[in-house]
């Protein structure tokens, strides 16, 4: 993928998979952290990972190399979110699809709002609105801002205009409707919020989070 990469400039980054704990993860990481475009690994980990000294030392070759924690909340918790970015104060974790939270109009419960309130008060943290189509479980997806936004409302509250990000999960958005409705979404979303917060959503705060070699 990164062979693909090289001569496309519109392929600005590349979030990729090792396993954290391998035998071969510090030489793969070694090897692929050379390229400025490899930026991230996607991974969960839960707490009971830190436990395993292989796992704390491939968390600890990621700071040392500067490469991001991209974590889906599935098979781990909110709360195992938050053990690991306090563990890791120095790692930036982005959380994808919208903490993986269902959309259906409504508000979410209160346990979800205080653990994302929580998650977010570590500042290595940075949450993705990313996965509103396939969060729904609709086919097609709704494309009305109001249904997504009693979920976007938290997030918003919690990370403010600094350590949210979108994404449009594209292809996989696809199985759900189309691009065009779903960048629209967040748009219209964020419009209410200003120009500087639609423009640091919609891509500043990935180049941030990401630590990406980009100007404007």
């Amino acid at each position: 993928m990164l062979d693909l990469m090289a001569d496309e400039p519109l392929l600005v980054a590349l979030v990729g998979r090792l396993y954290l704990g391998s035998d071969d993860f510090a030489d793969n990481l070694a090897r692929y952290a050379t390229n400025p475009r490899f930026v991230g690994i996607r991974h969960r980990v839960r707490e009971t990972d830190l436990d395993d000294e292989s796992i704390m030392a491939s968390l600890h070759s990621m700071v040392e190399c500067n490469i991001a924690l991209d974590m889906m909340i599935r098979g781990m918790t909110l709360a195992d979110a938050s053990v690991v970015a306090a563990a890791f104060p120095d790692l930036r974790i982005i959380i994808n699809h919208v903490a993986g939270r269902p959309i259906d109009g409504t508000g979410p419960d209160s346990t979800w709002v205080q653990e994302i309130e929580d998650l977010a008060r570590h500042p290595n943290v940075y949450m993705k609105i990313s996965g509103l189509y396939q969060n729904t479980r609709l086919e097609p997806a709704v494309t009305d801002v109001s249904y997504y936004a009693p979920a976007l409302d938290v997030v918003w509250n919690a990370f403010g205009e600094d350590r949210l990000i979108y994404g449009s999960n594209w292809p996989v958005s696809t199985m759900y409707g189309k691009y065009g409705p779903n960048v629209d979404i967040a748009r219209s979303y964020l419009a209410s919020k200003g120009e500087v917060a639609l423009d640091k959503v919609m891509w500043r705060n990935a180049v941030k989070a990401y630590d990406l070699e980009l100007e404007d």
